[in-house]
This record gives structure tokens, C-alpha cells and sequence, in this order.
């Protein structure tokens, strides 16, 4: 009974780490562009930052027409920072 136990747990490990890592990547992009990181999704809302060309972003929500509510890290500020960017921008 231990030795099935055991052989289940691994099995479990085996398929459940690589699953999530590819849901993981799948929200992982990059920014094509340099382009104004916004509070809100829309065009005339405040600018909070720019992000460079070639930034890895996290995608966190896609639901919005047109923007994606992204995360990544500012190195200039030392930060994570979370906040919109048209959809046009994101490869």
C-alpha cells in the first residue's frame, strides 16, 4: 500500500508541475514597442510609466477590449508594477 502511495504521489508531480508551468508561460509576453503603462484602460487615463522594447510582462486580466492588464518589473524603480497597455503592444 506505502509503494502505491508513493508511485501515485510522483505520478501527481509528474504531470500537475509541467501543466502549470505551461499555463504559467502562456501569460508571460513581451512588448513590441515602447509604450505608456496607464491606470485605467483607456487612452486619455493617467500615464504611470513607460516600458521599454523587448520587456517580459505577466498578462493578468485579457477581458478588456483592446488592453491588457499587465505586470512587470520596473528596474529604474526598483518595483513590480501593475497597470494597462493596449493589446496592439504585446506580442
Amino acid at each position: 500500500m506505502e509503494r502505491e502511495a508513493s508511485y501515485f504521489g510522483s505520478n501527481i508531480a509528474n504531470v500537475v508541475l509541467p501543466l502549470f508551468i505551461s499555463v504559467a508561460a502562456a501569460f508571460i509576453s513581451v512588448i513590441t514597442q515602447k509604450v505608456a503603462l496607464r491606470n485605467n484602460p483607456s487612452s486619455n487615463a493617467t500615464i504611470m510609466a513607460i516600458i521599454i522594447e523587448n520587456q517580459n510582462v505577466v498578462i493578468l486580466n485579457s477581458e478588456v477590449p483592446y488592453w491588457y492588464e499587465i505586470e512587470y518589473e520596473n528596474a529604474e524603480a526598483g518595483k513590480i508594477q501593475n497597470g494597462w497597455v493596449p493589446k496592439r503592444f504585446i506580442e
